[in-house]
């Protein structure tokens, strides 16, 4: 399997030519300066180890070679840097496990999805590290975010192994849990891929490990019966 092309997300947008400049240098265009600030904070927060409550806009807008009065064109405050960061991270990371999933072989399937999902970790580091503390330490708003982005991912991938057909009998809902279950394994697997140093020989055994894990998942969902675990909650309800 080819490993895939380069996943990082930076400012190696291309310009338009139709961009106006944002401040008063006349070197970066529009577009330009919001992925600047982006970047400026992820260097910033990389570098002191500190989360977005402690990250200073003067800092950021220093970082990025632009004015404070540059920044609020773009974000009102830190929290929507953040948030913002965050949305970049998850388009560009399901548009390309959408592409994974297409082979239409559960196999194939899981040992793509999770060789792009490493990749793109690896080549992301700093962001995932941010990432990580804000899921744990952030704001409540930023908290509730991730969880939004964790729940697009499982709506997408329930919705493909829905259309796969691999398991007809099973609700929308069970397909629901069961991508979820493949989500969270994914996610808590983050720290130990960052642990890794680059080039470790442990990443292949970790991956394999994971891809094995999520087989196993599926296969446990063979055996899933839809009607008997409703009718487990029913009965469960009526003992409440």
């Amino acid at each position: 399997m080819v490993k895939p092309p380069s996943l990082r997300i930076g400012s190696k947008d291309k310009k338009s030519k139709a961009e106006q400049p944002d401040d008063d240098s006349g070197k970066r265009s529009r577009g330009d300066t919001r992925q600047n600030l982006l970047d400026a904070a992820m260097e910033v927060m990389a570098e002191d180890q500190s989360g977005l409550a402690g990250l200073s806009l003067r800092s950021v807008a220093k970082r990025a070679g632009v004015s404070p009065t540059a920044f609020y064109r773009h974000f009102p405050d830190m929290e929507e840097l953040g948030l913002a960061m965050l949305d970049d991270i998850g388009q560009m990371l399901r548009r390309m496990l959408r592409e994974v999933r297409k082979v239409g072989d559960p196999k194939q399937m899981v040992g793509g999805s999770m060789l792009t999902f490493f990749s793109f970790v690896e080549e992301n580091r700093a962001k995932f590290v941010v990432l990580g503390r804000e899921r744990v330490g952030g704001s409540p708003r930023m908290r509730a975010a991730i969880r939004n982005q964790m729940n697009f991912f499982s709506n997408e991938l329930a919705s493909d192994i829905q259309l796969m057909g691999i398991f007809p009998e099973m609700s929308h809902n069970d397909h629901l849990r069961l991508a979820n279950l493949i989500i969270n394994l994914a996610v808590g697997a983050v720290p130990d891929i960052l642990d890794l140093p680059k080039q470790a020989d442990g990443e292949h055994e970790l991956r394999i490990t994971m891809e094995k894990q999520a087989l196993f998942i599926l296969l446990g969902a063979v055996n899933w019966n839809t009607q008997e675990a409703a009718k487990d909650d029913k009965n469960r309800k009526r003992r409440k």
